[in-house]
């Protein structure tokens, strides 16, 4: 999994302590501010998709935020006020999406990334494209990463971008 290992060695980071894997060893998530908290439900049986809820408050009012089917990390911004979730959708591809708490919308930032970016829809194009989103940078600024191999990258390529709530993409180099 592209983002896990990603994050791993930032011990004791906001990102270790408010994001997760699910489905996982826990069934929830609770936000930096402590007053949300997402929360997993698997399907019943073999068949379904799995859902993650927001819940807010001492007497949570649910609200549906995203279903999947295979696994997906999540992660808080350190505000409280974003949620990110990349969606491993297939072993073919993942995309991330950003949620806004408080509005409850909700940015495709894969498909974003590829109508703003031509180095990102090169990549996206491949018949393998992992675009994750890795870590938080600041309460406004995420980390992504794609991975792609295929037609336009036979032998593979990875790239870092950050990405900037209502300012877009920049490839680091």
């Amino acid at each position: 999994m592209v983002t896990i290992a990603f994050l791993a060695g930032v011990t004791g980071s906001h990102a270790e302590r408010f994001s997760a894997t699910f489905p996982g060893p826990s069934s929830e998530l609770a936000s930096p501010d402590g007053r949300m908290r997402v929360v997993n439900h698997d399907p019943e049986g073999s068949e379904g998709k799995h859902s993650l809820l927001l819940e807010e408050g001492a007497s949570p009012q649910e609200k549906v935020h995203h279903e999947y089917g295979r696994h997906v990390s999540v992660a808080w911004s350190p505000s409280s006020k974003y949620l990110t979730i990349t969606d491993y959708a297939e072993s073919t591809d993942a995309t991330c999406f950003l949620y806004d708490v408080q509005s409850g919308t909700k940015v495709d930032l894969g498909r974003e990334a590829e109508r703003s970016s031509k180095a990102i829809a090169h990549l996206m194009g491949n018949e393998h494209a992992y675009f994750a989103c890795a870590r938080w940078l600041s309460p406004s600024r995420i980390l992504i990463k794609v991975s792609a191999w295929g037609c336009n990258a036979s032998s593979g390529k990875d790239e870092v971008f950050e990405y900037t709530i209502g300012n877009g993409f920049k490839l680091l180099k």
